[in-house]
């Protein structure tokens, strides 16, 4: 970074920055008066996209910086802002990742020992 910013102020008139988040926008998280999501078209699956409310823009990439992406306890299960924003984008792909828990050993094609497969125990894991 130090390298792209030394550049940046040698160079001013080579580099354009993305002040408007029209590419990309880098934010701590979802539902602020910054940004929030907006429902677009019919496709029910992913039909939101992150609008950001100051600029106006719907930007192509979205990066959940820093703490975005840290561990938060909500009515005693783990989540993020990243995983929220996610779980709002792809409900059943975000419960197939993240609802049910499956333990257990594979040993190599031909065995699988399931200990547990089932609704997360989020009280064990909050002890880790």
């Amino acid at each position: 970074q130090a390298w792209y910013q030394r550049y940046f102020a040698e160079h001013p008139d080579e580099i354009k920055l993305d002040h408007y988040c029209v590419l990309l926008c880098a934010v701590w998280g979802v539902g602020s008066d910054e940004v929030t999501t907006e429902r677009f078209g019919t496709n029910t699956t992913s039909d939101r996209r992150l609008l950001n409310t100051v600029t106006g823009e719907l930007p192509a990439v979205v990066h959940f910086v820093s703490a975005a992406h840290w561990t938060i306890w909500e009515d005693g299960k783990a989540t993020s802002p990243l995983e929220q924003f996610f779980r709002l984008q792809y409900p059943q792909k975000c419960a197939m990742l993240f609802d049910d828990w499956w333990f257990g050993v594979l040993i190599g094609t031909t065995h699988d020992l399931k200990i547990y497969r089932g609704e997360a125990y989020w009280r064990v894991a909050r002890l880790a």
